[in-house]
């Protein structure tokens, strides 16, 4: 195994323990915060998506998946068992994040430039006396 594929085995196993989070994976493993602000680059690399296979293939994350979504709780008065939610949500994102099926942004408004502000749009404008007047 080469030491490209250990460290990308290291922020496999690490995104396994974090719930699917790459930056911290990535730093973790020893790739510099730069090279880790953009997880792309690295889910884009053949021997990254030869990793995701072998570890992470699709029946396994299905047969996980589907164990996670009938996860239960016991209630506290009565003991009798009902649905955890929210360890279903976190057993469905994890798995949809590691196969590159969830992202937690995607920008689709500012065509990646950097919003620096906004400008508030009313349907009154205001005319030099103060005065509201309508469009």
């Amino acid at each position: 195994m080469t030491k490209t594929a250990i460290r990308q085995k290291r922020v496999l196993n690490e995104m396994l323990k974090n719930g699917g989070k790459s930056y911290p994976a990535m730093v973790k493993a020893g790739y510099s915060p730069n090279y880790a602000k953009n997880p792309g680059k690295l889910e884009a690399t053949k021997t990254w998506q030869e990793l995701l296979e072998h570890d992470l293939p699709d029946d396994l994350l299905s047969s996980v998946a589907k164990e996670g979504l009938k996860a239960t709780i016991p209630n506290g008065i009565t003991g009798r068992k009902r649905p955890d939610y929210l360890t279903r949500q976190k057993y469905l994102e994890t798995s949809l994040k590691m196969r590159g099926k969830l992202v937690d942004r995607h920008d689709i408004t500012s065509e990646g430039e950097k919003v620096v502000g906004f400008t508030f749009v009313s349907p009154l404008l205001t005319d030099q006396t103060g005065k509201k007047k309508p469009i």
